[in-house]
């Protein structure tokens, strides 16, 4: 076959998988493609016959073959294989490979797949694998991937390329085979779901030739060419030159001190500032009391030198002069922590690869006693002599400085004076989740009640404006620190502390500020980077980062070797100062949290305030759901325990605050590698639930778990009443929405230990763990799954992958092939004692939980779904008839059926409640769409929808939309996050299509349970929330559009068109093909109406977007698009009435 075929077969494969392969590899290449340059020509050109079966022509032409080797061009064939007669077959050539990389990896273990499940023969292996004459191997795992190896396909392929060029394929490269949907299976190679893209820059291509035909092991130190396409550094050759030389200066001293030379180097644009340590810390207290401290915590090197609780307004020893000595001696310490690079210590700059900070949480550099000690003492380096009489300066005037009056005068305590006098009572009233509220109690003052037709009040659910702000302001908001509040504590602390010398101008502090403010204002998942903090800051106004000498102060022109010195110094003590000084800082001034109430916004509490606030909530806990345990008998329970214990935090909401059980929480083990947490203990238990919920689905009674459940008992339902009649007009329907009180905390547990026995039916069950490499825009995303299956139902995974490939798109396989096992009574004892014997810390005591479950486990919504499950099948079989569709998300509950009289008996039932599930429900919360002889909320008359769970469910017709009346005036902007790294375009771009593709789903699209008008509504009102969040997200990127309006238009057009496609994607699935759904959308529709969404949007700030409204006007504007405006004038209406509840 000619090189024009061979180029035309490689292009079969999905592009955007193949691209993942090129993302991960040097070179790629169709199996075909690899034998042609790797065998002599008289070889290839007998590799394919006419006579050959279809499944080994496949092979040939849509596998890849992926390797760092770069094959050599040789003209005169040497360095090719020769493709002698095989004189065994594939198990042999197989068991040579394995021995082979058994070999190689000099007494370590293997990563290539076809190795994995095996080992060395010990002394203790009674029997050895059949063949291994050479290096005895025993198989302690089945590897099916060994066995796919042993095909037909193959054992042809090997005689056809000889036995030489077959180990090069199993030992020396990695080879995908295709599946269906662009997808693609990983036989032989390291896995690459454990190979990092950005590795790619690391690695060198190495050329091919027979005599050296290993990979990069053998030839490290050799110069190398790079493959086209993978050089990404522009900068001069100079540049690079100086850059790699200033680097290879800042961890030399690292290699010396570690004795590792393969250290881990990060750039600025590499290094956040860790804004997650931040979060839910617990107040520090000065030592031998019960005092909270503020400023810095008590292990900071600051305070190890002079504690800042001990500062005095008046005394004797403040006004005398320390001594000089110990002054500099302490300033030298601290040159240590704010230029570890000079010392050669530890830094985020650079780290030995060995180091067991990989893979691990990011080090913490607040304490670095233990390091300095195994280091010893060392000469302070010349250009850190410099700042040692500034740096005595700061830690003269953290000595002076009153870190509680700095806080009180710019954040006062929101707690009024006689508020610490005030009944627990009283404070439980104002913070508990499950307080009174006002708003429920019905007046005949209040002009939105009316009477029933028996004189009863009836309260309708709507609420007035002035309703609605009330609502949107939680009752903790009256005590939070505003932001302002807080930039100004840490203005105020940076201007008494750090000296100014060390900002160098007032230009540079106020550029520093401004990203003070920045980290503080972030919202949640928000990060700041070193290199961000470096813009704009000029090295040239710091006298303290020049050279000692005379000479080169005055110097007019620097040389490029002392600026890149000055930019290393400047770097190092900007990261102290975020990392170690302002973040610890805020850490122990404030409890920093978010909310259920504003989403991802950071919320600031004074420590006093918050232990107020806080402390008769955590007695009322540890009295009902909790019981205190001794010391002593706790220290016994967790010594025999798996689990250990878990901490307990208050989670501000709307109502109050909610404990949440943090289960996520590593324990560590020793100062570098913690443990695993308890739900990642549980995670065998969780996959395990996981599987029984799919086998045995009537266990869970009506639960649904996301809109996927929701679309089929809808589609059922609608489906059922219109009895293939799809004009038929639907009878009138009864809602019922009722939400259970304090679900999690209200399970009986020996009730669910009884439905837990009952559901595990298996012996032992087996967890089948595998990886999946996919492209989502421009970002490579990596996933570890796993499966439990019964112990004797082994599965084949090539043909598992291909099961999956019909699922999943453009997605590469990678089997981890060892499966670990659990046995029943292994997990029922797991689960008995997560259940029964949930151990907490509340401040430095131990408590057990004794009702209900924790509701931070990653078991939680299994364990509620199996228990209320059990429930509804006892209690509520008469909701199971065509009439009626029950469905329960968690503890909300929603009745949907033709008969009223069974909508009453429903709500009556849940209304009485169940004790011996423990099950009773907040009747204030619940929802009715008729009248009542209970006092309970209705749907407004006027409204034609039902709003239940996110969802608005069309009560004539059962049309689905988004319910956006629970969106706030702040919820967009709250919800975001805005990513300022290294390609905030590329971040941009892809968090706006995946927004665009986040109202996809079937359950909006499909025509036959929407109207063709809710269909174009959801599109429509989905594009006008896409361009309100995209103002917000450009807004806080502060992207001046009038100049990268290209852009921005650009990316509107991909988000309309990825909408469009991701839609129509929706409709192919099984999902929507097993209940026959039909998407009506047309591109030239759906364009329309996301042009129109954009310019109503962007059109009331008309001078941030004058140009890119120009456009929009004129697109909207062109021909193919007349008549739409008329057709969807309804939908336009209905559409904008979410625009202006959104306060936009």
């Amino acid at each position: 076959m000619d090189s024009n075929a061979i180029s035309r077969n490689s292009c079969r494969a999905g592009e955007a998988a193949l691209s993942i392969l090129k993302a991960h590899y040097p070179i790629v290449l169709t199996l075909q493609c690899h034998l042609q340059k790797v065998l002599r020509s008289e070889d290839f050109d007998g590799l394919l016959n006419g006579s050959d079966p279809q499944q080994y022509t496949t092979l040939l032409t849509t596998s890849y073959v992926a390797s760092y080797v770069a094959i050599a061009e040789c003209p005169n064939q040497t360095g090719r294989f020769v493709a002698a007669p095989p004189m065994s077959h594939m198990r042999d050539v197989i068991d040579r490979a394995q021995e082979r990389l058994f070999l190689k990896a000099k007494g370590g273990r293997p990563s290539n797949i076809i190795t994995a499940g095996y080992r060395k023969v010990t002394q203790q292996d009674s029997r050895t694998r059949v063949a291994a004459t050479r290096m005895p191997l025993v198989n302690y795992f089945v590897n099916t991937i060994v066995t796919a190896l042993q095909g037909q396909d193959w054992e042809l392929l090997l005689n056809r390329i000889g036995e030489e060029a077959m180990l090069h394929l199993l030992t020396e490269t990695s080879v995908f085979v295709s599946l269906p949907n662009g997808c693609f299976c990983q036989l032989t190679g390291d896995p690459i779901v454990n190979i990092r893209p950005s590795d790619l820059s690391d690695r060198s291509v190495v050329p091919f030739t027979s005599e050296n035909s290993s990979l990069a092991e053998r030839s490290r130190g050799i110069k190398r060419r790079l493959v086209a396409g993978h050089s990404t550094d522009s900068r001069p050759a100079k540049r690079r030159k100086m850059n790699a030389a200033s680097i290879a200066g800042r961890t030399k001293g690292l290699e010396q001190t570690s004795g590792d030379t393969n250290i881990v180097r990060k750039t600025p644009a590499d290094i956040t500032f860790l804004r997650a340590r931040m979060f839910y810390s617990r107040p520090a207290i000065v030592p031998h009391t019960s005092k909270i401290v503020f400023g810095l915590p008590p292990k900071h090197i600051l305070n190890r030198m002079y504690p800042c609780w001990l500062a005095k307004s008046h005394g004797d020893e403040m006004r005398v002069d320390p001594d000089p000595r110990e002054q500099m001696e302490h300033a030298r310490h601290l040159a240590k922590y704010v230029f570890p690079r000079q010392y050669g210590l530890s830094s985020p700059f650079g780290f030995a690869a060995s180091s067991q900070w990989i893979g691990s949480r990011p080090p913490d550099f607040l304490d670095r006693e233990q390091e300095l000690k195994l280091k010893g003492p060392c000469k302070t380096p010349q250009r850190v002599k410099a700042v040692l009489n500034t740096l005595d300066k700061l830690i003269w005037r953290h000595r002076k400085c009153r870190y509680k009056s700095l806080l009180d005068l710019s954040c006062p305590s929101k707690l009024r004076p006689d508020t610490a006098s005030l009944d627990s009572s009283v404070i439980l009233e104002l913070m508990s989740e499950t307080s009174i509220r006002l708003q429920t109690q019905a007046t005949f003052h209040d002009g939105s009640i009316s009477l029933d037709s028996a004189g009863r009040p009836v309260v309708y659910h709507t609420a007035s404006p002035a309703q609605k702000s009330a609502k949107y302001k939680p009752k903790f908001a009256e005590f939070m620190c505003g932001a302002d509040e807080v930039f100004r504590y840490a203005v105020l602390v940076t201007k008494a502390v750090i000296p100014k010398a060390l900002w160098g101008s007032d230009r540079n502090f106020k550029i520093t500020m401004n990203n003070v403010k920045h980290l503080i204002v972030a919202r949640r998942y928000e990060t700041l980077t070193l290199h961000h903090a470096l813009q704009d800051f000029q090295t040239s106004d710091c006298e303290w980062l020049m050279p000692a000498s005379e000479g080169a102060r005055q110097q007019t022109r620097v040389s490029v070797s002392d600026a890149l010195k000055r930019r290393e110094l400047l770097e190092e003590f900007l990261f102290w100062y975020f990392d170690s000084f302002l973040i610890p800082l805020l850490k122990t001034t404030y409890y920093v949290t978010e909310s259920s109430a504003f989403r991802n916004r950071v919320l600031y509490f004074r420590h006093d305030d918050w232990e107020t606030l806080c402390a008769p909530l955590v007695e009322k806990l540890s009295m009902d759901t909790f019981q205190r345990i001794e010391q002593h008998e706790a220290q016994e329970i967790l010594r025999q325990r798996r689990l250990g214990f878990s901490f307990v935090r208050l989670l501000p909401k709307d109502t109050g605050v909610r404990p949440i059980v943090n289960l996520r929480r590593r324990v560590d083990n020793d100062a570098y590698r913690p443990g695993q947490s308890i739900n990642q203990i549980l995670q065998a238990a969780f996959q395990i639930l996981t599987y029984e919920k799919d086998r045995q689905p009537e266990r869970l009674g009506a639960s649904v778990f996301g809109p996927n459940e929701v679309y089929v008992k809808l589609k059922t339902f609608k489906d059922r009443l219109i009895v293939g009649n799809p004009n038929a007009k639907l009878p009138r329907l009864y809602f019922v929405k009722v939400d259970v009180q304090a679900c999690f905390d209200t399970i009986e547990q020996t009730k669910l230990l009884e439905i837990l026995r009952e559901l595990l039916v298996e012996d032992a069950y087996m967890l089948q763990r595998y990886g999946t490499v996919n492209k989502a825009g421009d970002k490579i995303q990596r996933k570890y799954v796993k499966k439990a299956l019964p112990e004797d139902d082994h599965p084949h995974f090539l043909t598992y992958a291909a099961e999956l490939a019909k699922v999943l798109r453009n997605t590469v396989f990678s089997d981890q092939v060892v499966y670990p096992f659990s046995r029943r009574k292994e997990i029922i004892a797991l689960l008995e004692e997560h259940i029964t014997e949930n151990i907490v810390k509340i401040k430095n005591e131990y408590y057990r939980q004794v009702v209900g479950i924790p509701q931070g486990s990653v078991l939680s919504a299994l364990l509620c779904s199996f228990f209320y499950g059990d429930l509804e099948r006892r209690k509520f079989r008469f909701t199971e008839d065509d009439e009626c569709v029950l469905m329960r998300l968690i503890d909300d509950w929603l009745l949907i059926t033709t008969d009223r009289s069974r909508a009453i008996e429903f709500y009556d039932m849940v209304s009485s409640g169940h004790p011996e599930y423990g099950c009773f429900i907040s009747k204030d919360k619940s929802l009715l769409n008729f009248e009542h002889p209970d006092l309970v909320n209705i749907v407004d008359p006027r409204s034609k929808v039902f709003p239940w769970c996110g969802y608005s469910i069309d009560m004539r017709d059962l049309s689905v939309t988004v319910d956006y009346t629970r969106y706030h005036p702040t919820y967009l902007q709250d919800s975001l996050t805005v990513e300022f790294g290294r390609r905030p375009g590329a971040a941009f771009s892809f968090k706006m299509m995946q927004l665009a593709k986040s109202k996809s789903h079937i359950i909006y699209n499909d025509a036959a349970l929407n109207s063709s008008h809710v269909v174009h509504l959801n599109v429509y009102q989905n594009f006008l929330v896409l361009a309100m969040k995209m103002h917000h997200y450009l807004r806080s990127w502060g992207l001046d559009v009038s100049k990268h309006h290209a852009f921005v238009l650009k990316t509107i057009r991909q988000a309309l068109r990825f909408a469009y496609t991701s839609a129509c994607n929706k409709a192919s699935h099984k999902l929507a093909r097993t209940h026959d759904a039909h998407v009506n959308l047309h591109e030239r529709q759906v364009t329309w109406l996301g042009l129109h969404a954009f310019h109503t949007v962007l059109s009331r700030k008309p001078q941030a977007y004058v140009r890119l409204l120009k456009v929009l006007g004129f697109e909207l504007s062109l021909p193919r698009y007349r008549g739409l405006r008329k057709r969807f004038r309804p939908v336009l209406t209905d559409g904008l009435s979410t625009l202006s509840s959104l306060c936009f």
